[in-house]
Order: C-alpha cells, then structure tokens, then sequence
C-alpha cells in the first residue's frame, strides 16, 4: 500500500530526441530509452513495475511531458494486475503534456482485474498547436479462465479528457461496475470478455483515417471494432473480443496505419510518432 510516482521529460537536443529528465519511485521504475527511427529520431520507453500488481490503497502518478518538436513513446513491460481490494481500491492518475510539434504514445499492455478488484483511473492530457497523441488501452473481464471470476472484479472507472490548445476534445468517461450491471447485455460487451480503445488526435484525424482504421481492424479475426471523429481534431475507435491479446494487437494494428498517416502527412503539420513494433 502506498503511491508510486513516475516523471519523464523528453527534449529535442540535436535532431533527436533524448530522455531529458526522469524521477521514479517504487514499485514503478523506467528503463533505458531506445531510438526509433524518423526525422527527428525518436524515443521509446518501457515502464516496469517490481511488483506482483496493484493493491488496495496503491496509488500510480505518472506525469509525462514532451518538449516542443520531441517525438516519444511509453508502454510497458507486462499486463497490469489488479488484485482483490476487500477495503478501499487501487488509483492511478496519468498526466500528458504534449509541446509543440510534439507527438506522443501511450500505449500500456491490457489490464487484468482480479475477482473483488477495484480500479479509478484517469488520464488528463494538453496538446499544444501542432501536437499529436495516441492513447491505447485494452481492458478485461477478469482471469476468465479461471474459473467464475469472468466479471467478478468490484469496479473500474476510467476518465480521459484531453484539451487541444485549451479547448476540451475529448471527455471520456466510462464505469463498469458488475454487481449493479448487466456486462453480458447488448450495447456493453455482449458476448466478448474484452474491451480495447483507441484514441487519435492531430491534424491526422480525418474520414480517411478513420476508413483506414476500421480496415485495419476487419483484417482482424475474432474481434468487432467501430470507429468515429470526434468534434475537434480526434478520432476514437473501439474493439471488442474474447481474448486480451486479439484486441490489444488489433488496436496496435489500427495504431501503425495512423501513424503511417501521420508520417505521410508530417508536411502537412502532422507530427510524425515514434512508432515502434509494440509487442
């Protein structure tokens, strides 16, 4: 029990980015940096957690700010686990400043809550003039091979809002919370365990893009996705399947066609991401 903080800066520093600064206290901790390749070069880092998951009354902060004209990615090492919180849950908060010109990943693997689990999570992100951002996240129904604990988890809430050059583009709230529910019902999982979302923001985000995402996702088997623009320079996408690894590599597929995009169109004021082959 206790919060575990995370900070990373990133910075452009001769034609490549570089990992600027870096705090972390644990269980969490960050490892080396990689370079991805791009004009300019790229950064890619992995979060690791020497833990078992998290407990009730752990608390995550990650904070992760992106100079103007850096080009960085996150994701980390292994599922996230939610055990059994009897008392209270677990918390992470996640905050994203993208500068300008910047691009930024998040891409966690999918998280796995446990029966009697209880998650809040919520990620805050500001995008300057010119900044891109992707967000991906897969979520399950629990260990659904062990058996009965398909839906057994207390609660998970999860808030997104991102602003882009301080106007609200995205405000995302979802809570699922079993006992009062009916997951199994049409218009919430129906009969899939897993549940993965994706959201895009740049000047990327169009009808094209969204085609071209929905295509990525059909090539797809045993997964349903839909797709659509928000209001303000964003697209959200949403995938629904029976297994965390066809859904979450499904959104890594819908993510390499909008970073393709975004590459293509980096003359056109689309901030090229640090893509690299997630697992």
């Amino acid at each position: 029990m206790g919060t575990s903080v995370l900070r990373a800066e990133f910075r452009l520093q001769s034609g490549r980015t570089v990992l600027g600064d870096a705090f972390f206290t644990p269980p969490m901790k960050l490892a080396k940096p990689f370079p991805v390749d791009g004009r300019p070069a790229g950064a890619a880092v992995v979060v690791m957690e020497a833990s078992p998951g998290m407990l009730a009354g752990d608390r995550y902060e990650m904070d992760w700010i992106i100079g103007s004209g850096a080009r960085a990615a996150a994701t980390t090492q292994s599922y996230a686990k939610v055990h059994p919180c009897p008392a209270g849950g677990a918390v992470q908060t996640i905050r994203i400043a993208v500068g300008e010109g910047a691009s930024f990943i998040w891409a966690p693997q999918p998280m796995q809550l446990h029966a009697d689990a209880s998650f809040r999570g919520s990620v805050q992100a500001e995008l300057a003039s010119g900044a891109s951002l992707m967000l991906l996240d897969t979520l399950g129904a629990g260990r659904i091979h062990h058996a009965g604990e398909a839906f057994r988890f207390r609660l998970f809430e999860q808030e997104v809002t991102v602003s882009v050059e301080g106007r609200i583009a995205l405000a995302s709230r979802v809570r699922y919370a079993p006992a009062e529910q009916s997951p199994g019902a049409p218009g919430a999982f129906g009969g899939d365990t897993h549940v993965g979302t994706l959201f895009g923001f740049g000047a990327f985000a169009d009808q094209g893009a969204v085609e071209t995402v929905l295509a990525a996702a059909e090539r797809r088997r045993g997964v349903r996705a839909g797709a659509s623009l928000l209001d303000h320079g964003g697209l959200a996408a949403v995938v629904l399947g029976s297994a965390a690894w066809d859904v979450h590599r499904t959104l890594v597929a819908m993510g390499r066609e909008l970073a393709a995009i975004a590459g293509r169109r980096a003359s056109d004021g689309c901030a090229p991401f640090a893509w690299t082959e997630w697992p």
